[in-house]
């Protein structure tokens, strides 16, 4: 009887008695940071740039001589206030000098 009533008071005390659990913690995620949109500045078209006084170029020139041709490059870079559109321009060609020469006394200019 004895075995009989350590049992039974095991058994109930399982029934009557509550375990504490911690809650788990509820991760939230934060809503996303909406970042502020400002307007794109509108470009500036080539044609519609008008010659300011202002404005300030770079020329860079290279001439090099192979064979009987001349060959010229040269770089203009374009700038003027911080934050405008600044713009480079890059030009290469090739020409005889002696047949220049010839073309500039007839009065031919090319």
């Amino acid at each position: 009887m004895k075995k009989i009533f350590l049992i039974a008071l095991i058994t109930f005390s399982h029934f009557f008695v509550f375990g504490q659990q911690k809650k788990p913690n509820k991760n939230t995620i934060p809503p996303p940071i909406k970042k502020k949109e400002y307007p794109m500045p509108e470009a500036k078209r080539i044609e519609d740039i008008v010659m300011e006084q202002t404005k300030r170029c770079f020329i860079y020139k290279i001439e090099e001589r192979k064979d009987s041709l001349l060959y010229v490059s040269s770089n203009l870079l374009e700038y003027g206030w911080a934050g405008d559109n600044a713009r480079m321009v890059i030009s290469s060609y090739n020409y005889d000098p002696i047949k220049r020469k010839k073309q500039n006394r007839k009065g031919m200019f090319c």
